[in-house]
């Protein structure tokens, strides 16, 4: 529940508006939760509805596969007629807390083929390990991986670090007015 806590605080920063920030949450495990999922359309104006919507997400699962979640961001999430603003800056977050069971890196370079800007925010699990190699494959570049949490595990995850975050994501996008954030 830290990572959902986290998410919520990570996005409350943010203004969303046709004119501006718009969002996409989806969960992933074996599988990708399209019943949950938030497109970029359907939350444009309204922060309240869309934190509703987060909010009923679930968290549960197991499994990690990471290569079929970047999938579906590139073939659903930012498919045009889904919300996607050709305009704006497309940046997605991806948060994982374990090794992918898929491969990742032609996804990844799919992703990045869009012209996104892919962060990523690896968290080191109580019982676990993460494939910094894999994590390296997703960001496409060091300084996009958010390394607080590798140490810290979930006990990293709080508001004056979701706020480090959202700062360290909008340092150049956020020079532009439009842009579409996407947290998976």
């Amino acid at each position: 529940m830290k990572v959902k806590k986290f998410t919520h605080q990570f996005l409350s920063t943010f203004t969303l508006s046709p004119e501006g920030s718009q969002y996409s949450v989806f969960r992933y495990n074996r599988e990708v939760d399209t019943h949950s999922q938030i497109l970029l359309q359907d939350h444009q104006t309204n922060m309240d509805d869309f934190m509703y919507a987060f909010d009923d997400i679930p968290y549960d699962g197991s499994g990690t596969h990471t290569g079929n979640a970047i999938n579906h961001v590139v073939d659903y999430i930012l498919a045009p007629g889904k919300g996607n603003r050709p305009n704006a800056q497309d940046i997605v977050l991806l948060i994982t807390d374990g090794r992918s069971q898929d491969s990742v890196r032609r996804p990844a370079q799919r992703l990045r083929q869009t012209g996104a800007t892919v962060f990523v925010l690896p968290i080191l699990p109580p019982r676990g390990r993460l494939d910094m190699a894999q994590v390296r494959e997703i960001a496409g570049r060091e300084e996009n991986i958010i390394t607080d949490a590798i140490e810290g595990g979930f006990e990293a995850l709080t508001a004056q670090f979701s706020k480090k975050v959202g700062d360290m994501i909008c340092r150049n996008p956020c020079k532009h007015t439009l842009h579409d954030h996407l947290a998976l």
